[in-house]
């Protein structure tokens, strides 16, 4: 063995070119070996064992096969006719286009024809008058004047040359004026009938060419185009990464060939371009995320029109990077109609349609087991974002619906036949008043139901949670509720602020499981309107255009900022847009479907049709109001005072006698109310009615909910507050 073959095996591994340090002009297998001879059998190394880092070549089967395994596979069909939906959209696109086209062509008729036939005239002139200047050859008589004074034998020659050429030129008209008259007759003798027609519409499309002015087209277009956005290439990528002031980024463009960057190439998706990039080592996709604005503007484009994510699927490393590069800024492209607008009713078990993303892919909120919290300065569209996901659970006819809005504007009352508590004010004392008992309602549901769930036992429910199943029967009282309070900042600057937090923060905790959702909306998120005990314990976070890094932290996490979630980038332009974290380490951009007030109306309607044909009607809705505290009260010291006259009058009674006795007693007051009834309102008091309470009838143990006399008295006392 020679000493040349065995210098592979002496040197230092890591001294090896690698494929990543090769000049930019090299691909991954370009790499020039320093140890090559020239001879092919002097150029073999002698390996012994497994190299952990083979050199670079062609890729083995095994990887082939594990790279197709893995590989995204592209769709057979274009997403334009992918589903029923999209060839529908396509169609509704071209019947419309093509429709209004037709409809613009035949109105201006009126104008196009007389200014068609006036410029055809003009052309018939101006090409006579260019045929016979050529056929006259006009244009070399000045020549042949210029020249007869000097110079005599010049003019004789050049007179000759010009009758010669008018000889040639008036035998082509000639020929061609006698090919025009052969090919009439002869289409008209022979031809089908629309061949004269349509060579006479060519002839005179021709001459109103020439005779119109140079800056007019000939007819008036149906659309003013848009300025049409360049294609994504990587080289544009390359360029715009360089400039954002991240020094391994930077040195990775300079030296790496640009295919190391990009593991798939760029394709083309239902709004712009789609690629993907994978980082040099140590750079994540939130330090490109946070350099969005000098990305848009190394690539020449609207901030609103370019949006890096990270991959958000689980084998994707945190290098990775999607970038949309959108044909138009997000908040002005055609948007898809909410999915369920016309038709359809919902599950809130199952994730709610509430917007689309970049990529013009729909996106859905799974509210159940979860809670979510909206945020944004005034005038971004948050409550029309919250409207949207209100709209879809009330879509459910199981759903109890607690709807405030304390803007005072109106911006839910779609939704108010069919809610169970509805307030509309502009946060007087009545109205929070209202907010905090429905509230103290909701919160009084938490013990009953954890009751009811550990009571039914693993057979009926085995994951000790809500489920649709549950839910669909009416009588274990475990359907969803939905908590929606929109300026959820009124209430934490009120006096109730200390309560409010107490009873929400127990919702948020302990709500998802037992199957009641919180939605709370705010335009002032910092840490007085928004105590952090709440914020820190919501799931979901949706976060349209806030002013400051405090309040986007504030709304979608400690750190989001920094991780690349900025919301401060949007626009006045960008309503409705905002970033959606749901859970994970990143968040997406996403756009909400815009519903205007007679199309949530519509739907209101259909949510009402929904309840009242499935008998859902409670609280509000069906005129079961809620009483002021006094009221309440009142209730309770008449039932104290109808205790002695009840069937087992020791110290607790089941409620539903209480009911009877009251209905009996007090006609005016309790007769036309529906049982059950007194729960809810002494659980609205915290007077605690969980309890089963155990009774031996006929020999039998019954267990019914009931109250005891002893917390009627001390609420008595003083309302639970």
């Amino acid at each position: 063995m020679t000493q040349q073959s065995l210098a592979p095996l002496n040197e230092d591994p890591h001294s090896r070119p690698h494929p990543v340090d090769a000049p930019a002009g090299l691909g991954a297998g370009d790499v020039e070996n320093p140890h090559r001879s020239g001879h092919p059998d002097t150029d073999r190394e002698v390996i012994t064992g497994e190299l952990v880092d083979p050199p670079a070549g062609r890729p083995s089967t095994t990887q082939k096969y594990r790279a197709a395994r893995e590989a995204e596979l592209r769709p057979v069909v274009p997403e334009w006719l992918a589903t029923p939906a999209a060839i529908g959209q396509t169609a509704r696109w071209a019947l419309r286009y093509y429709g209004h086209k037709l409809a613009y062509r035949v109105v201006r008729l009126v104008v196009d024809v007389p200014r068609f036939t006036w410029w055809a005239l003009v052309g018939a002139v101006t090409t006579v008058r260019r045929t016979a200047r050529w056929a006259w050859d006009l244009d070399g008589h000045p020549l042949i004047g210029e020249v007869t004074a000097r110079d005599d034998r010049a003019y004789v020659r050049m007179a000759y040359d010009r009758s010669r050429r008018q000889k040639w030129r008036f035998t082509l008209l000639g020929i061609g004026i006698l090919l025009g008259l052969i090919t009439v007759a002869v289409l008209r003798a022979k031809g089908p009938a629309w061949s004269v027609p349509a060579l006479t519409g060519v002839v005179l499309v021709a001459l109103a060419r020439t005779g119109k002015p140079a800056d007019v087209p000939v007819l008036s277009g149906v659309s003013v185009s848009k300025r049409v956005a360049p294609r994504l290439t990587s080289q544009a990528i390359v360029t715009a990464l360089g400039g954002l002031g991240i020094a391994a980024l930077s040195q990775a463009v300079k030296t790496r060939p640009t295919s190391d960057l990009f593991p798939a190439p760029i394709v083309r998706v239902k709004t712009g371009w789609l690629s993907e990039i994978d980082l040099p080592h140590g750079v994540t996709a939130a330090e490109v995320a946070k350099q969005r604005a000098k990305l848009a503007s190394g690539l020449r484009r609207p901030l609103g029109a370019v949006w890096p994510e990270g991959d958000r699927s689980a084998s994707a490393h945190e290098g990775r990077v999607k970038l949309y590069v959108l044909d138009a800024p997000l908040s002005e492209l055609p948007q898809s109609a909410w999915p369920l607008a016309r038709t359809g009713k919902a599950d809130i078990f199952t994730a709610l349609p509430y917007g689309f993303d970049t990529k013009g892919d729909l996106v859905r909120v799974l509210l159940m087991y979860s809670n979510l919290l909206v945020g944004a300065i005034p005038r971004q569209g948050k409550t029309f974002s919250v409207r949207v996901l209100v709209l879809g659970a009330a879509l459910d006819p199981t759903v109890e619906l607690h709807a405030h809005e304390l803007k005072g504007t109106g911006d839910l009352d779609c939704v108010e036949a069919i809610a169970h508590r509805y307030t509309s004010g502009p946060a007087r004392e009545e109205d929070l008043a209202s907010v905090m008992a429905s509230i103290r309602e909701v919160h009084s549901y938490l013990e009953p139901r954890a009751v009811t769930i550990a009571r039914l036992g693993p057979d009926r429910c085995p994951e000790k949670k809500v489920t649709r199943q549950l839910a669909n029967d009416p009588g274990l009282g475990l359907h969803p509720v939905l908590l929606v309070i929109d300026e959820v900042q009124e209430l934490f600057e009120s006096e109730h602020a200390a309560e409010a937090e107490q009873l929400l923060k127990a919702i948020i905790k302990r709500g998802p499981a037992l199957g009641i959702v919180l939605i709370l909306s705010t335009q002032k998120p910092d840490a007085k309107s928004l105590p952090t005990a709440i914020a820190s314990n919501i799931g979901q976070r949706l976060c349209l255009r806030v002013g400051d890094q405090t309040a986007n932290d504030m709304v979608l996490g400690t750190s989001a900022y920094r991780m690349g979630m900025n919301a401060t980038l949007f626009t006045d332009d960008d309503k409705g847009v905002g970033l959606l974290r749901d859970g994970g380490p990143s968040a997406r951009t996403v756009r909400s479907c815009y519903l205007d007030g007679p199309a949530s109306a519509r739907i209101g309607r259909r949510a009402l049709a929904l309840r009242t044909a499935a008998g859902r009607l409670s609280g509000d809705a069906a005129g079961q109001h809620l009483e002021s505290d006094a009221d309440r009260l009142t209730i309770v010291a008449d039932a104290v005072t109808v205790w002695p006259r009840l069937p087992h009058a020791d110290d607790s009674a089941w409620l539903h006698e209480i009911e009877t006795e009251l209905a009996e007693e007090l006609p005016d007051r309790y007769g036309n109310l529906d049982a059950p009834w007194l729960g809810d309102r002494l659980r609205a008091l915290g007077i605690p009615t969980a309890d089963q309470r155990k009774r031996r009838v006929d020999g039998k143990q019954i267990n019914r909910a009931g109250v005891t006399l002893s917390d009627l008295r001390k609420a008595l006392e003083g309302p639970t507050r």
